[in-house]
């Protein structure tokens, strides 16, 4: 309650605060906001905890809401690159690409975190990027000229980032005509169903954490081995003398490969240990009973 109270104050003497977070010189990682300034170092596991802040904005009868709640983000101190050279096999290349696609990674020059999708060996810091306006820089000066960046280790691989996302974006970006049609088709499907106001389960959706999702009307995206469940959040409120159910669209991608085959692609002198890092933290979906 003290953090919380804590927030409600620095928030209220910021009178931007409301329109842009940002004037509370918070970061905003996905959908919530992180303080740095805060950190909290796990020297022992080399972890960074940012504390941070999930809001939500509500009508409430005719007043504003603003719900608040703690929120974590654990970051490893430690970068791409140096997890590279401390791979020790015969193709370190190939054990990198195992370990690292599909990760998250934080740019500290922007605080934007950006998914990887992929390594690319045959580019580093000295070589060419072509600009909007047709003229050329190599990325060193790019990245100092831009974000007063200076890249020590000019021989290190670039990140791609982006690839798989825009495919998953062309799936859950949804225009206002079909995301009215999708949440007037769930409505029905929700009527249809007596049972369904006591027991959302009897919609025949799967619970994945807190939402629901349709594993039927999977999307499968082949040429990243994503598949995307849509599905919908919902809410139930009370509503002057009524209740309220919100519904807003959701999307779940899971990963086509089971844990087992992860652990028989790494090819390290030590696959346990590295099957461990890589594993420990992450959430399975078992599809004998769909759960999480």
């Amino acid at each position: 309650m003290r953090k919380l109270q804590e927030f409600c104050k620095r928030f209220l003497r910021c009178p931007e605060a409301v329109a842009e977070f940002r004037k509370l010189q918070l970061t905003l990682l996905q959908r919530d906001y992180y303080d740095p300034k805060s950190q909290i170092n796990i020297q022992e596991h080399k972890l960074s905890l940012w504390p941070g802040y999930f809001t939500s904005i509500q009508q409430h009868e005719n007043q504003v809401m603003m719900n608040i709640e703690l929120a974590f983000k654990v970051l490893r101190e430690d970068t791409c690159y140096n997890m590279f050279l401390e791979i020790r096999c015969p193709e370190p290349r190939n054990e990198f690409l195992i370990k690292i696609i599909g990760s998250s990674v934080l740019t500290f020059y922007n605080n934007r975190t950006y998914r990887i999708d992929d390594i690319d060996f045959s580019q580093n810091a000295d070589s060419t990027l072509t600009l909007v306006d047709g003229s050329q820089i190599i990325y060193a000066q790019y990245y100092a000229d831009k974000y007063k960046t200076h890249i020590r280790e000019r021989r290190q691989p670039l990140l791609n980032c982006g690839n798989s996302q825009l495919a998953i974006s062309d799936h859950t970006r949804v225009g206002p005509v079909d995301r009215m049609r999708k949440l007037q088709d769930f409505c029905k499907r929700f009527l249809r169903c007596p049972e369904a106001v006591a027991e959302l389960r009897k919609l025949q959706l799967t619970l994945l954490q807190r939402d629901y999702y349709d594993p039927k009307s999977q999307i499968n995206i082949h040429e990243h081995k994503l598949p995307l469940w849509p599905g919908y959040f919902t809410s139930i409120q009370q509503h002057e003398n009524q209740v309220m159910m919100n519904i807003e669209l959701a999307f779940k991608v899971l990963r086509e490969d089971t844990c087992y085959n992860m652990f028989l692609e790494i090819r390290g002198p030590e696959p346990r240990k590295e099957f461990l890092s890589k594993i420990i933290g992450s959430s399975v979906l078992t599809f004998y009973n769909n759960r999480t």
